[in-house]
């Protein structure tokens, strides 16, 4: 058949629905009913009236998502993360596009007029793809040019980029589906999903018209989805991610119809305004796979238009991607534009965004004839982040660059492949900015925690060259900036040639620091950078007059000391002999405050024990499509025991993939994320583990086994595929394979349980995947139950599942749970109908929009005050509870960005006013907002394991003050130090945000101690890069981000004008990674309510850092406070590096002098 046959034959076919308007040469391109245009621009092609589509922030959405207002009700003070924000302050940018697309032979004749707010015309940009000025004429207040099929114009005034035109003159189609195959599915507005998603046809032909396609909808190998000029398609497609997925290689994705997600809410930040959100790795307009051991090769992605991308709007990872003339508009901030493998192309496409626009996690790539326009602070052209393999042979040519770009170009590398050969060569560049000093150019290697041996990293071999700038403002100067981290970590060979800013030479202000070798700038070159001299922290505080006697102006009172002994941290953990020898004197520090848990009783309960002696229990695996947790592509783990005569057996490893959010809290954005892979099994006695990586993972070349500690040493397959090792016995152990620290192991070998219930007893309610425990009918049945039951399976409970008075809830080690659970008083229940209200702190959401226009219903919400006493009255109090089990418990349900303090966000919350509390052994995932918390008394958390630090405020535990055997990976703080704390074997991951140990936010009220606690074997590994993105950690002192140990105090609040942290003992702490630094002991707090700061009686006993510190530790007092005080400071068998420490010069500088800094170093060997 002829190609003109072909376009007949789709014409006659596909034109029901939205139609293509033919005029002359021209076919102008319109959408379906219900489709806004634009209020900015009306444009006309050769005298017939255009659709002129448009895209913009929330403000301007009229049918799109009319409750999306990102405003906060007018209010100029608003609460973000338990911090007032003042927004009367803050200038919000709001920013829409205007577009129109055409097909055409031959040029055609374009009139562009103004509607709303026209703004003068005079100064007009209008240029080409290729940044050329575009000839055009000025009649009255219409703008007219000659459009040449196969070019990209974009219409500026005034320099006003928050409301643009740009205008598509595209080629006729030339590729298009044979639509009379019998392998064709021509999808038509209304066509049911399932239909298109279960055919077997490999070909979908989305005809003109408004598709509801929805969410995630699945590519398969080989499939071929074509959007016809006209289509309007609702949705976002998606490789899927898990472990047995057939990938989507061979995927084409063309056409010239539009992909949106403009019914999903994606702005950064809290989803104040209750709207849906997708949130899962895989949510990208476009997910092409490639980043989860998908097969992704051999892809193409033409011709479409992606408009409010739901995360980014393309990303693949596989090889032989070609992005051809696509065109995406999106507003989102933290999110950006194309990422692509190896050996692939970006071409001829229109990106409007502001982050990190094209990028590249693969070597061989070439960006070519793109139009990039941003608002503000875009990146253009971004490598790096968490490169773990080589990367080179980049090249980006021949495009054109619009925007208040920061930097033009820029490469910064955190992890450990070396980034080379990138060549960046005839750009045209229009900067918007107003800045005297322009970003063009951006080079670093920072800080890693995780760089050791042959993992270092580097970038060379960076030739930027022919860039041709045109500053719409005032002329700049020309920033190029770099700085390595290390000898072996450095930059090197950069040349920078050839710019030109309004058509003079540049004036270049280079910033080259450390380990930068070889930099040449015009006709400069610098051989070697220079290291900054690091400056103390910008302090503004009032000075605090000395006074004569401050233990008489500043006494310390100590309650818990009065009941329990001024030093009882230290009498537990430094017992005399005769403390010894005394049956009566408390052996832990719970003991002594009678912090000791039951829980619930099981007395009268049928229940069933571990066996006596060895054993090795394993547990079946849960697949379910509903679960965000995934099964591991990556390894496989089979456990035996000798001892005991156990047959081997495999045990299921599941993976947990990090969603993108804001780049405030961690190195994130684009990917790779970090994933989580996890198992569990319950034993007594040696197991023997082997672990294979799976067939699409990689050999391997080693496999370190934390806590390094334990001496556990893998021996290797002699195909390397395997290894295999021994455990001793119950331990929680992570594995980190090829220096591959985003895709670590964790392997959790659990104690034997206490008896289980058994669920054959009638006081066990068992509840069944198949009952619906989220209806108030069900939820009723609880409380007539001591004990509830999951049975094996994945179960959704929804939120607020109740926990109530003298009662368990167990599951087992093979079910999954996704919900959250809420601590209620029976008398209590009906105030929110059991949980199947959600509970909200903020009164006012009720006035949000997406209540009022029906994205929301009042009737699912019920308000329950701030305050504590607000919590107790409407809640009320439980006591004598029990949640555990060896299973996973998801709080998947759980929107995480809606409203963080609006809907109290943790997967488990039991008032403080409760009592003996007992949670032990689940495994936390999901997208919880913060772990698990309980600050009443009794408590006990033992054997529970808690995943998914992904989100920024993910603490690691928040239930009590007795913590035994736990494993979590947390974003936020590890632990504060409250009065009590009692941890006993921890083994913490910090990922790149607060500290593991978090001394204190404030100080108690005046004169009181914070205190008496005493933790213990503790493994870190501490994840943080010392700051929000990779920067040049040289250049300053003090980093609230940094600290192994961070004494903090970075709150100053009346009726704290002095306080005091003692009585503190830390013992047997083991650093996995390079800490940064160790000790962060100096108050960050101002002086206008807090006068004096006391520290006194804190012991680190037995600090391990092998892998030594990257910065100087710093202790010592508020410059303007000279009444702080640190006294009996003891740090006794620290070694850093191979080194014991003998004296505080040797890894630590002060903030203060003199006999108010009493830090002594101390050894067993002297």
């Amino acid at each position: 058949m002829s190609m003109k046959h072909v376009l007949i034959t789709l014409a006659m076919i596909l034109t029901t629905g939205a139609p293509v308007i033919s005029f002359g040469a021209a076919k102008i391109y319109s959408a379906p009913a219900g489709i806004d245009q634009s209020s900015d621009f009306a444009v006309h092609v050769d005298g017939q009236k255009a659709f002129v589509f448009f895209m913009s922030l929330n403000e301007h959405r009229e049918n799109y998502l009319p409750a999306a207002d990102v405003e906060f009700l007018g209010e100029k003070k608003v609460i973000v993360r338990n911090v007032v924000h003042d927004l009367g302050k803050k200038v919000i940018k709001k920013a829409r596009e205007s577009w129109v697309s055409f097909e055409t032979d031959q040029p055609v004749k374009i009139t562009v007029g103004q509607l709303a707010d026209p703004l003068p015309l005079d100064q007009v940009m209008l240029i080409d793809e290729l940044g050329n000025a575009v000839e055009h004429v000025i009649r009255g207040d219409k703008i007219s040019f000659a459009a040449t099929a196969g070019h990209k114009y974009l219409l500026v005034l005034n320099n006003d980029l928050s409301r643009r035109l740009t205008i598509f003159a595209e080629h006729p189609e030339q590729d298009l589906p044979d639509i009379k195959s019998a392998d064709t599915f021509v999808i038509r507005p209304g066509t049911p999903r399932e239909k298109y998603e279960n055919t077997a046809r490999k070909t979908l032909c989305f005809a003109p018209g408004l598709h509801e396609m929805g969410d995630a909808f699945p590519l398969k190998p080989g499939l071929q989805i074509y959007l016809a000029p006209g289509a309007y398609v609702r949705g976002f497609f998606t490789c899927p991610p898990g472990a047995d997925t057939a990938g989507a290689s061979g995927v084409k994705i063309f056409g010239r119809g539009i992909l949106s997600s403009d019914y999903n809410q994606v702005t950064e930040g809290p989803n104040y305004n209750f709207l849906p959100r997708p949130l899962r790795f895989w949510s990208n307009s476009i997910y092409l796979g490639g980043f989860n051991r998908e097969p992704a090769d051999n892809q193409i992605v033409k011709g479409i238009t992606i408009i409010y991308p739901s995360q980014q709007p393309i990303v693949g990872n596989g090889s032989n991607t070609l992005v051809e003339n696509v065109k995406v508009f999106n507003f989102e901030k933290g999110f950006g534009g194309i990422c692509v493998g190896s050996q692939s192309t970006v071409k001829d496409c229109y990106v409007s965004t502001d982050t990190r626009v094209l990028t590249a996690f693969g070597s061989d790539v070439t960006f070519s004839g793109n139009l990039l326009v941003g608002l503000e602070k875009q990146t253009p052209f971004y490598f790096g982040d968490r490169i773990l393999d080589d990367l080179q042979n980049i090249t980006i040519e021949d495009s054109t660059v619009v925007g208040d770009w920061d930097p033009l170009f820029s490469i910064r590398q955190a992890h450990f492949g070396n980034l080379k050969n990138f060549n960046v060569k005839n750009i045209r560049a229009f900067y918007t900015g107003r800045k005297p000093k322009a970003q063009l150019v951006g080079l670093g290697v920072g800080f890693s925690p995780y760089r050791r041996g042959d993992y270092q990293g580097s970038i060379q071999d960076v030739t930027v060259s022919d860039i041709q700038i045109t500053a719409l403002n005032d002329t700049p100067s020309l920033a190029v900036s770099a700085f390595g981290f290390s000898e072996e970590a450095p930059v090197r060979n950069v040349s920078v040639q050839d710019i030109t800013v309004n058509g003079e030479p540049a004036v270049f202000s280079p910033t080259i620091e450390q380990c930068a070798y070889n930099v040449t700038l015009g006709d400069k070159t610098i051989k070697e950078g220079k290291r900054p001299v690091a400056q103390a922290p910008k302090r503004n505080y009032p000075q605090v007059d000395a006074v004569k006697n401050p233990d008489k102006k500043y006494p310390r009172r100590d309650q818990d000391g009065d009941l329990y002994g001024w030093d009882v941290a230290h009498q537990v953990a430094y017992p005399s002999a005769k403390q010894k020898n005394d049956p009566d004197f408390p052996k832990t520090l719970s003991a002594a405050y009678g912090n000791q848990a039951t829980g619930a009783s099981l007395k009268g309960i049928k229940t069933i024990s571990a066996p006596e002696g060895d054993f090795l229990q394993t547990y079946a695996a849960v697949n379910d499509p509903r679960m965000y947790t995934l099964h591991s592509p990556d390894y496989e783990v089979f456990v035996s025991q000798k001892s005991s005569g156990t047959p081997g057996a495999d045990v299921p490893v599941y993976e947990n993939i990090g969603t993108l959010m804001n780049t405030g809290q961690r190195l994130v954005n684009p990917p790779p994320m970090l994933t989580e892979h996890f198992c569990n099994f319950t034993h007594r006695g040696p197991v023997e583990v082997t672990v294979t990586m799976k067939e699409r993972a990689p050999v391997i070349k080693e496999a370190l086994i934390m806590p390094s500690a334990a001496g556990i040493k893998p021996t290797y397959s002699a195909d390397r595929k395997s290894f295999s090792f021994t455990l001793s016995g119950p331990q929680f152990i992570a594995i980190i394979v090829n220096g591959d620290w985003v895709r670590p192991l964790f392997i959790f070998g659990n104690p034997a349980e206490e008896p289980a219930p058994d669920p054959s007893d009638k006081a066990v309610l068992t509840i069944k995947t198949s009952d619906d425990f989220k209806t108030l009918k069900n939820r009723k049945k609880l409380d007539d139950h001591r004990v509830i039951y999951f049975e094996p399976g994945y179960h959704d409970i929804g939120m607020f599942f109740p926990v109530f008075s003298d009662q368990t809830i167990y599951i087992p080690g093979d079910a999954y749970v996704a919900g959250t659970i809420r601590g209620v008083n029976r008398d209590n229940a009906d105030n929110h109908a059991y949980g199947t209200k959600l509970i909200t702190q903020n009164k006012e959401i009720f006035d949000f929009r997406a209540f009022k226009k029906g994205y929301q219903n009042a009737d699912d919400y019920v308000y329950m005050g701030r305050s504590n006493k607000a919590a107790q009255e409407f809640l009320g109090s439980i006591e004598n509870f029990t949640i555990r089990g060896r299973g996973i418990f998801s709080g998947e349900q759980m929107e995480w960005y809606k409203g963080q303090e609006t809907v109290p966000g943790y997967i488990i919350l039991v008032d403080r006013s409760g009592r003996n509390g007992v949670l032990e052994g689940l495994t936390f995932v999901g997208r919880h907002f913060h772990s698990a918390n309980f600050f009443g008394a009794p408590s006990l958390l033992a054997n529970v394991k808690t995943l998914y630090g992904f989100h920024g405020n993910t603490d690691a535990s928040q239930w009590g003050m007795v913590r035994r055997n736990f494993f979590s990976v947390e974003q936020d703080d590890g632990t504060y130090i409250k009065n009590g704390l009692d941890i006993d074997g921890w083994f913490a991951w910090q990922q790149n945000n607060a500290n593991t140990f978090c001394f204190a936010r404030s100080m108690p009220s005046d004169g009181n101690t914070l205190g008496h606690a005493h933790v213990r074997n503790v493994t870190v590994i501490d994840g943080r890069y010392g700051s929000t993105g990779v920067a040049n950690l040289s250049k300053g002192q003090y980093n609230p981000m940094r600290g192994g140990f961070w004494l903090g105090i970075n709150h100053d609040r009346g009726n704290h004008n002095f306080s005091y942290i003692a009585d503190i003992v830390m013992q047997n702490i083991y650093f996995e990674t390079i800490v940064n630094p160790l000790f962060q002991f100096a108050p960050m707090t101002g002086t206008r309510h807090n006068k004096m700061i006391g520290a006194e009686d804190i012991t680190f006993d037995n600090i391990q850092v092998p892998m030594g510190q990257n910065w100087k530790s710093i202790f010592g007092g508020r410059p303007e406070a000279p009444d702080d005080v640190m006294r009996r400071i003891v740090i006794k068998d620290l070694v850093i590096g191979d080194k014991k420490i003998s004296a505080l010069d040797e890894f630590s500088r002060t903030r203060s002098e003199g006999p108010n800094l009493d830090i002594q170093i101390k050894s067993t060997d002297r």
